[in-house]
């Protein structure tokens, strides 16, 4: 078992010795960064590498190695979620953007309606409606109602199963059924 409290101390003392708690932690720090795996790998292991200097910094005391682990711990948990965070919101983001990149022309084949202005409306309400899936699931539900293919062309095109496909069909039209019913 390792000795935190001595092993904090003498980073205090010896900033070298904080290689020694670096390697300690890198199995932990390894499953964060694999986690946050739409980042740069490396910018998200020294942010976490930062956090834990940071901690290593602000530890006032260190009773006994229980604590001291728990806080080191809890930073780079901290540390980890506010990444996540903003990974997140930045992805999210650039998805939304991404969709709004759709040429007009694949999504106004779907409209049979003679009406322009109820072509744009369904138009609108299909990229909001859309736009609260992940990138690949928006793929896939363009796939279903643009093109004229069965489910199971479509799980070879995704290389997913026949019944996720219908099962993201029929919850497509349900949200589609769902959303114009309370509409009118």
């Amino acid at each position: 078992m390792r000795e935190w409290c001595k092993l904090l101390k003498d980073i205090k003392n010896n900033k070298d010795e904080f290689a020694k708690l670096i390697e300690y932690m890198n199995p932990l720090i390894n499953k964060y960064v694999r986690l946050l795996y739409k980042d740069e790998a490396e910018d998200t292991r020294e942010e976490l590498i930062l956090a834990l200097w940071e901690s290593v910094l602000k530890i006032n005391y260190c009773n006994n190695d229980g604590e001291c682990f728990s806080y080191i711990n809890n930073a780079l948990k901290n540390k980890f979620l506010e990444l996540y965070r903003k990974s997140k919101k930045r992805h999210d983001f650039q998805y939304t953007s991404d969709f709004e990149e759709i040429s007009e022309n694949s999504i106004s084949i779907m409209s049979s309606s003679p009406s322009e202005f109820s072509d744009m409306i369904f138009r609108e309400d299909l990229k909001l409606l859309l736009a609260q899936n992940d990138k690949r699931k928006r793929q896939l539900s363009l796939q279903i109602l643009l093109d004229d293919k069965s489910d199971a062309e479509i799980a070879k095109t995704f290389k997913i199963s026949r019944q996720y496909v219908n099962r993201v069909r029929k919850n497509l039209y349900n949200i589609l059924k769902k959303y114009y019913s309370e509409e009118s």
